[in-house]
């Protein structure tokens, strides 16, 4: 049995990012008080406010700051969707978002109808936690983390929220099975632009169950498209490039619920053109991974609070300078062995000590990035941890692109 749906714009998946117009100006950096998630070049207007907030903490990011928040700004995907009728998408690490029928509102409550984009981030490996200044902390308190996820929507300038009663179903690839984990929702916080506490969803409020299964995909890779005149596969990305003139208003979506195929269809001049998504084959390509509830937009993280047995102590980090601060400087911790990442606080002069005490033996890397008068520095210091341990850092002057490097490489 056909279900017929009349919908405006693009849903299919792969395709819908293809789809794009002239790039619109504005200010697309995520630090300043004017941001524009819908700015796709920036037009110089960015503002940014002088104030200071609770605590010693600016409300100007340092450097490295505004690295970490540019780096997530330039990695996150966009999907346009349309609001109105149930919809999926995939991002590009395998993370499947379900998105029910009418599930997004305005801050007034008012409900939200035709075409919103979606922003996602998806943040499995420690190599992009550091890049992208999101530890798995909670409270000062260590995490393991099966995975970091943000999803936002925008509509007409506006943030959007989830209409009560909706969530969105996330199936997230990860390859570390942990029966403890659990759902965390990440809060920014305000003394530190861009930095996210993560809390236990059910102290929020939400459910945070989590189970781990198989990822079933449709064939996302192989289309039959035929009209009048021939019939080709694979399905080209940019396929809408051949239509110029085609009114999204004249496209169809058919979904034949008993075979698993979506197909959509429309016309363009004197023919009608069809193509075909098949989901039959549920099962290729499976990836594993975390199946979750999100009941509220922003940042969600796979985690359990990270307790090894037997002696722990706090990790000091003295860099090479006073020179460098806990205004210039962020230091972490990237574990060996555990998919985790551990910041460190400025506690004055020139240290920097570990919020919670870490267990006697384990390995990790101390990873320290600074901005000095525009040059960049930083340190990657391999280290066992021993009791009350002390370790001098030394800063060394390098680019961004290096520090990207030996991150990805750790």
């Amino acid at each position: 049995m056909y279900n017929i749906i009349k919908m405006t714009g693009i849903l299919l998946v792969g395709i819908s990012m293809t789809m794009t117009s002239c790039k619109k100006k504005g200010c697309d950096d995520p630090t300043a008080t004017n941001y524009s998630p819908e700015a796709k070049k920036n037009d110089g207007s960015c503002v940014y406010s002088t104030t200071t907030p609770e605590g010693n903490n600016p409300s100007v990011p340092s450097a490295v700051k505004v690295l970490f928040l540019s780096n997530r700004n330039n990695e996150k995907q966009s999907f346009v969707v349309n609001s109105d009728i149930k919809s999926q998408l995939i991002g590009a690490k395998g993370t499947k978002i379900t998105i029910p029928e009418n599930a997004f509102v305005n801050e007034n409550g008012a409900a939200i109808t035709g075409n919103i984009t979606l922003e996602i981030l998806e943040v499995m490996d420690q190599s992009s936690m550091i890049w992208y200044g999101l530890p798995t902390m909670s409270k000062g308190r260590m995490l393991e983390s099966g995975g970091e996820l943000m999803v936002r929507a925008y509509a007409n300038g506006q943030e959007l929220g989830l209409a009560n009663g909706k969530s969105l179903a996330i199936e997230m690839p990860s390859d570390n099975n942990k029966a403890e984990m659990t759902l965390y929702y990440g809060v920014e916080t305000k003394a530190e632009i861009g930095d996210v506490d993560w809390l236990l969803g059910d102290s929020l409020g939400f459910d945070d169950s989590i189970t781990y299964d198989n990822i079933d995909y449709c064939d996302t890779v192989y289309y039959t498209f035929q009209d009048s005149t021939y019939l080709s596969a694979p399905l080209a990305s940019n396929w809408e490039s051949n239509y110029p003139n085609l009114d999204s208003n004249s496209i169809w979506y058919d979904i034949d619920q008993n075979n698993d195929t979506l197909g959509v269809f429309f016309n363009y001049g004197e023919e009608t053109t069809y193509m075909n998504l098949d989901c039959s084959n549920l099962i290729q390509n499976p990836d594993l991974g975390y199946q979750f509830n999100m009941d509220q937009l922003g940042w969600i993280n796979c985690d359990f609070l990270w307790s090894i047995p037997g002696t722990r102590s706090t990790l000091n980090v003295l860099p090479s300078s006073s020179d460098f601060t806990g205004a210039n400087t962020e230091i972490y911790i990237h574990f060996t062995n555990v998919n985790a990442i551990t910041e460190l606080q400025f506690t004055g002069g020139s240290n920097f000590s570990s919020y919670d005490q870490l267990p006697t033996g384990v390995q990790f890397t101390i990873v320290a990035i600074s901005e000095l008068n525009g040059t960049y520095y930083s340190s990657f210091t391999p280290v066992t941890m021993s009791n009350n341990l002390t370790e001098t850092i030394t800063m060394t002057a390098t680019t961004i692109a290096d520090i990207q490097n030996t991150i990805n490489n750790l």
